[in-house]
């Protein structure tokens, strides 16, 4: 179970790390288009379970700067909701606009 664990880790470390250097690559070049596109088929080979809330907040932060004001409008309705719990974005449907 420990190495298990283990394998896990080095895995996800593995795996935040690539993450990372795509969202930076997408962060610094002008056309980030193809970026773009490689994050949204890459959120979904990584999108399982817990992680997948983890995965929807580095994408939707990464693009922040990139269509700044139209994820600023999405952001501000989604958490003007009122006090019941804040559902998460169909961040599938936002891709797509985005994209």
């Amino acid at each position: 179970m420990h190495s298990l664990r283990s394998s896990e880790k080095k895995r996800d470390k593995k795996v935040n790390e690539k993450e990372r250097g795509c969202l930076q690559n997408a962060l610094k070049t002008e056309r980030s288009d193809q970026h773009l596109k490689k994050m949204k088929s890459r959120r979904r080979e990584l999108a399982t379970g817990e992680a997948d809330d983890f995965y929807r907040d580095i994408f939707l932060h990464s693009v922040r700067d990139y269509q700044k004001a139209f994820i600023k409008a999405n952001m501000d309705e989604f958490y003007a909701t009122g006090q019941e719990p804040i559902p998460n974005i169909d961040i599938e449907d936002l891709m797509k606009q985005i994209v």
